[in-house]
């Protein structure tokens, strides 16, 4: 027989047979008619496990599926009964099934709402009144028989039930397995399918909280997102804003960013409450022959001015690399490019560069207002930038400022989920891994906050991060409005991995299968296992540990709980002494190092990079040729932007 306690939640196995004796033996006598059978969760979307397939299983697994699918619900539906008297037909119904290893095999399309195109269905299986303990291996029919379990049974309980999603296998079936014994019998109700091919009047409903969309499609030689409806009326794709953005927006590199397809009603159609005030798109590289989105020229006056009650007042966008959706040129000292709007956005920009801008002596891009952002950038491009800026000296390539708005602000719109509101590019970074034992950190950083930064949403970071003080998790006081509670991360000298649970001995023994999540992030060498009895003194031992299982032997059957502990793969190496990148100063006015405290600054004192004044040490700076380094002497930004007019408002 297989397993019959395998996970952390064995201990739970009492409480759960109680509930079913009182639960499920009251509704086994009424499930049989229609809407008694209670219903149950099943996960939203489901993918195969090939590596677990075999044969037809795994060859039809591997045609029909090419990413998640989704759960079309049903009513639940009893399918199976074997009990006497249960009225079921042959093939669904008695006789009783015996133990021993016996298998049956039940065809699951075309009963109870499941379609023939369904890939794998939600189940509740049930055992009623076994005299014998045993359990049920389920599988797709033609596949191997799996070493697990799907329902566990002592003997002399009157019912017995688990939830699972199986994949179908040959001819749309499964194949059940008794073990044990005696001879039982079972009831199987289902609630719902995964499949790509809806059955009529079905509908499949996403619905997201993203700035990437909902749906998002990308193709490199066909069409992004493709519809297609023979319906009067009716839209292939359709789509609907009532912003300012885009109903429907898509991109692709040779096909369609989105295809339609209709015999009646528009094959893509697509809604949005306001326009642009100047709105134009050009296919050719802005400036050769005479191609712009938009081009305006002018002596005296504005070369392209827009003005717009609700939306944009000039808009443009390009689909060129290297064009800018708007761009404005001055060779004195005004402003390349200039807009001022009394409550939306003075100049807004769309494509490669949101808004690019290029001056000799004053500010490529220059805004301003009293109450919304100076420069305000949204681009719908994966690989572009809302608001973007160059500088190859030692200034800012964005700089802005503001009393009680945002100095800059950049979103990010549309169904691209690699847009930037505001994306910042560095030359800095470390010349090997920090382990190494020489790294260095020499260039200008992406991204440099003077002051608190907050962060409303997720922060992702493709690489390492270094804190000088502590990490803490934050969570409100739970009656005290003057209070908050922050506990502290734990820290030590390398990267590691744990999963904890609770299991319990039967007959001494018991298995802890390895969480997926945790054997795909951890190294094989370096596991560690520690287990403690609950609620009666014995002794338990962890006898074998791989990153398939963990193995315990006990003095008694009693629960227990235990924690694995591990190394992250591939960082089984860290050296947690390392050499100085985090407290070299950029500058010789760098305030990210003389605004530190406490312990911090003592030791800092204490190898002689800051003075006991808490100023930067120069001469440490100059022997280990910190001061040699591009941007020592810089002026801040604020001194920089001072020395320069703010542009005439024409």
């Amino acid at each position: 027989m297989p397993t019959r306690i395998s996970s952390s939640i064995a201990g739970l196995f009492s409480i759960v047979v109680a509930l079913a004796t009182s639960a499920s033996a009251l509704g086994a006598a009424n499930q049989g008619e229609p809407g008694l059978i209670s219903n149950w969760s099943a996960p939203a979307f489901w993918s195969p496990a090939p590596a677990k397939a075999s044969g037809a299983s795994r060859r039809a697994l591997a045609a029909d599926l090419s990413g998640p699918l989704p759960f079309i619900p049903i009513t639940p539906c009893r399918l199976i009964d074997t009990r006497a008297g249960s009225g079921f037909p042959s093939g669904y119904g008695p006789p009783s099934m015996p133990g021993g290893g016996t298998q049956r095999s039940f065809t699951i399309t075309g009963r109870c709402g499941i379609p023939t195109g369904a890939v794998a269905v939600s189940f509740n299986f049930a055992v009623w009144a076994p005299s014998t303990r045993g359990d049920l291996r389920v599988f797709p029919a033609g596949g191997a028989t799996p070493t697990v379990s799907t329902l566990n049974w002592e003997a002399n309980i009157l019912a017995l039930a688990n939830a699972a999603v199986v994949p179908l296998g040959s001819g749309g079936a499964i194949t059940v397995q008794v073990d044990g014994p005696g001879t039982i019998d079972i009831f199987v109700d289902v609630n719902g399918y995964y499949a790509s091919t809806l059955n009529s009047g079905e509908q499949l409903l996403i619905t997201a909280n993203t700035g990437g969309g909902a749906i998002r499609g990308v193709n490199a030689s066909g069409d992004g997102v493709q519809g297609e409806t023979a319906g009067g009326g009716s839209s292939g794709v359709y789509g609907k804003n009532t912003g300012g953005g885009k109903g429907v927006f898509g991109a692709s590199t040779t096909g369609s960013g989105v295809g339609g397809q209709s015999t009646s009603g528009p094959g893509v159609g697509g809604a949005s409450s306001t326009g642009s005030g100047v709105y134009g798109a050009t296919a050719g590289v802005s400036g050769a022959s005479g191609a712009a989105g938009v081009w305006g020229d002018s002596q005296n006056y504005y070369g392209v001015w827009g003005t717009s009650a609700a939306n944009d007042g000039v808009h443009g966008t390009t689909s060129s690399a290297s064009a800018a959706g708007v761009a404005g040129v001055n060779g004195s000292t005004g402003a390349g490019l200039w807009g001022s709007s009394a409550s939306g956005d003075g100049v807004f920009g769309s494509g490669l560069t949101g808004v690019h801008g290029t001056s000799q002596f004053g500010w490529g891009v220059y805004g301003h207002s009293a109450t919304q952002d100076g420069v305000h950038g949204d681009t719908p491009s994966n690989l572009s930038s809302a608001v973007a800026g160059v500088n190859t000296a030692d200034g800012k390539g964005v700089y802005g400022s503001t009393n009680n708005g945002d100095g800059v602000y950049g979103t990010a719109v549309g169904e691209s989920q690699s847009a930037n509101g505001v994306h910042a590019v560095g030359t800095s970074g470390l010349t090997c891994d920090p382990s190494c034992g020489a790294p260095t950190n020499f260039g200008s950083l992406s991204l440099l906050a003077d002051g608190n930064a907050n962060f409303n949403d997720w922060v992702t970071i493709y690489g390492g991060l270094s804190v000088v003080e502590y990490k803490n998790f934050v969570t409100p006081h739970p009656t005290d409005p003057t209070k908050q509670i922050a506990f502290v991360s734990l820290e030590g000298s390398e990267s590691g991995t744990y999963f904890r649970g609770t299991g319990h001995l039967v007959a001494g023994y018991a298995e802890i299968p390895v969480p997926e999540s945790f054997r795909l992030v951890t190294s094989q060498q370096g596991l560690t296992v520690v287990a403690t009895a609950t609620g009666t003194i014995a002794s338990v031992v962890c006898v074998s540990k791989s990153l398939d299982r963990i193995v315990f032997q006990g003095s008694a059957d009693v629960d227990f709980d235990y924690m694995v502990n591990g190394v992250r793969a591939g960082y089984e190496t860290y050296n947690a002494l390392q050499n100085n990148v985090a407290f070299v100063p950029k500058s010789a006015s760098d305030k990210n190092i003389t605004h530190l405290t406490g312990e911090t600054a003592r030791r800092l004192k204490a190898n002689r990079i800051l003075n006991d004044d808490g100023t930067l040490n120069l001469d440490t700076a100059r022997k280990l040729g910190w001061d040699q380094r591009p941007g020592w002497n810089r002026v801040s930004p604020a001194a920089a932007a001072a020395t320069q007019p703010a542009p005439a408002s024409n």
